[in-house]
């Protein structure tokens, strides 16, 4: 994959059927979740970060490779930022309901 992001990386981990694609990128995470990869999980690893983990399926490579290259367009400016919301309060439970345990 050309350039990665130090917030990006792809692991061996499985959710017992699939290989799981991390990433703490929000924005990234966004656009992954619109353009339909199925959102796995949100993760909450301490202090104050967290990780979104998508079940890896064949075209999420070209997902990831187009956004950071800027040569996938987003469907619109409306439903990206309306997403990133919705990622970030996503985040934000997982986070509140960690430290309650």
């Amino acid at each position: 994959m050309g350039r990665r992001d130090k917030d990006t990386d792809m692991t061996d981990k499985t959710n017992g059927n699939h290989d799981i694609f991390r990433t703490s990128d929000l924005p990234l995470a966004a656009y992954l979740d619109i353009a339909g990869v199925p959102l796995y999980q949100v993760v909450h690893e301490g202090n104050g970060h967290g990780v979104f983990e998508f079940v890896d399926e064949p075209g999420r490579e070209e997902l990831v490779k187009g956004w950071y290259s800027g040569q996938d367009p987003i469907p619109s400016a409306q439903a990206f930022w309306q997403q990133v919301r919705l990622m970030k309060r996503r985040l934000e439970v997982e986070i509140a309901n960690t430290k309650r345990t």
